[in-house]
């Protein structure tokens, strides 16, 4: 805390400065944080996939959260830093083309100071059109409803556990979540 240009510093032992923005894939994170952008500029922010996309890890269609969990943990070592506030884009399972899911673990989660976690609903249809388009992937709706509960449940029993305010919004009041988060950190 005194040493502010330190490398590492304990996470655990420092003030919480994260909110993770977790949705199920295909409700508008994305858009979220190019709008924090513009509306929070003191707020970072970040994405699972966008740590891990980076060389050697490859393309978009490579990348496994469950595989390079050790890195990403590395990773929110290393940039995290407690004199800053994050807003990390997320979500709690890995979606696997097949439509099998599995969830997250969760000590990539504890690696980091969670202030709060926001949910983003979407209807499933909307979340099936989407990653239609950008994984070229059809779902069932079935298996996306089922896939949809499942995330929220984890979300909030692991929050539960870690005494973590939970938010939740649909993906219709995007445009709020920019005021939620510039609350949560006092701004």
């Amino acid at each position: 805390m005194f040493y502010p240009l330190t490398k590492r510093k304990k996470l655990n032992e420092e003030n919480k400065n994260v909110i993770l923005l977790a949705s199920t894939d295909g409700v508008g994170k994305g858009r979220i944080q190019k709008c924090l952008l513009r509306t929070c500029p003191n707020v970072r922010n970040t994405s699972f996939m966008g740590l891990l996309i980076q060389p050697p890890v490859g393309k978009l269609a490579n990348v496994d959260v469950l595989s390079n969990k050790d890195e990403l943990i590395k990773k929110f070592e290393r940039i995290v830093d407690p004199d800053n506030n994050y807003v990390i884009g997320c979500s709690f399972l890995q979606l696997h083309p097949n439509g099998d899911f599995e969830k997250i673990p969760e000590d990539v989660f504890d690696s980091l100071n969670i202030k709060a976690i926001i949910i983003i609903n979407s209807d499933s249809e909307r979340v099936r059109r989407s990653v239609a388009r950008e994984e070229n992937v059809i779902y069932d709706n079935n298996m996306v409803v089922d896939y949809i509960e499942a995330h929220n449940k984890y979300v909030k029993e692991y929050a539960r556990l870690h005494n973590i305010e939970v938010l939740e919004y649909s993906n219709e009041q995007l445009s709020e979540i920019g005021n939620v988060i510039n609350e949560q950190f006092g701004e």
